[in-house]
């Protein structure tokens, strides 16, 4: 388990970033109609290449759907894909994708091997939860549809159920931001997308202070205030922006949080720009 504990010897602070993370709806894939998210996914791609600067998805997505996006939006080929809201990890290995079996282990050690599946029953008899399709279901993720204004409510019903029964699971409640739905997935506790983004860090050799990381939704949050330099796409909600910049007040991080002005793409490149990682 060594491999997954933090190092207790400080790093020397980087001045400059080195490395690019970034969630895909509404991020890093341009918005339909939207022509300078295109051209700036042209840039980006290039300028990621001449650097040779390592990119990382972190997003909500399932694997087989992230290399659907990747082929329909020719997006930059990463070399980590961070899914399943940051309960799965798989490596670029030269010719494809392998699942990380380091992270899996690691999360299996968080549960007792307690696998997302078994958690259905205790939920059974909760009204205004639908499971979702069996493609974005994980061997450590659990999700379902809700109304989006009932979400909040059904998170916290979740969540009573969760400690009152002691499972090794937690909820996140977010809004999908293009039909509106509300989506509650459970993953193991202590995990999210920062979870996995600062498990890699460590497997790198990384500090956050090197890691960019740009998001624009619910689901991104616990990434966008762990402490890496944090990009908010200019698309992000109102709620999201102000509960972030709140937070890194509140923790006292400066010059972490970038609130760029152009939407997806353009706003990830605007955001990479400002950090001096492009």
């Amino acid at each position: 388990m060594e491999d997954f504990m933090p190092d207790c010897k400080p790093k020397k602070p980087l001045n400059r970033p080195c490395l690019l993370a970034s969630d895909l709806d509404g991020t890093l894939i341009p918005l339909k109609g939207n022509d300078s998210a295109k051209k700036a996914l042209q840039q980006l791609d290039a300028l990621l290449e001449a650097g040779s600067i390592p990119l990382v998805y972190v997003t909500g997505r399932h694997f087989d759907s992230v290399c659907q996006v990747m082929k329909a939006e020719s997006l930059p080929r990463p070399e980590w894909i961070i899914s399943d809201v940051g309960s799965s990890a798989y490596e670029w290995s030269g010719s494809g994708y392998r699942l990380s079996e380091a992270y899996r282990d690691c999360l299996g050690a968080m549960t007792g091997n307690v696998p997302a599946s078994k958690l259905v029953p205790y939920f059974e008899s909760i009204p205004g939860l639908r499971l979702q399709e069996d493609a974005k279901q994980g061997a450590f993720k659990l999700s379902y549809y809700t109304d989006a204004e009932e979400s909040e409510t059904l998170g916290s019903v979740i969540a009573s159920r969760l400690r009152t029964e002691d499972l090794p699971y937690h909820c996140v409640v977010s809004v999908d931001p293009f039909n509106g739905d509300g989506l509650i997935d459970l993953l193991p506790l202590g995990v999210s997308k920062a979870f996995a983004l600062e498990w890699l860090a460590r497997k790198l050799g990384l500090n956050k202070e090197a890691v960019v990381f740009a998001g624009d939704s619910g689901n991104d949050y616990a990434a966008l205030v762990a402490g890496f330099r944090a990009v908010l796409v200019g698309n992000a909600s109102a709620d999201v922006r102000e509960k972030v910049s709140a937070a890194h007040r509140e923790a006292g991080l400066e010059n972490c949080l970038y609130c760029a002005n152009g939407q997806s793409t353009s706003g990830v490149l605007e955001g990479a720009r400002h950090y001096g990682l492009l």
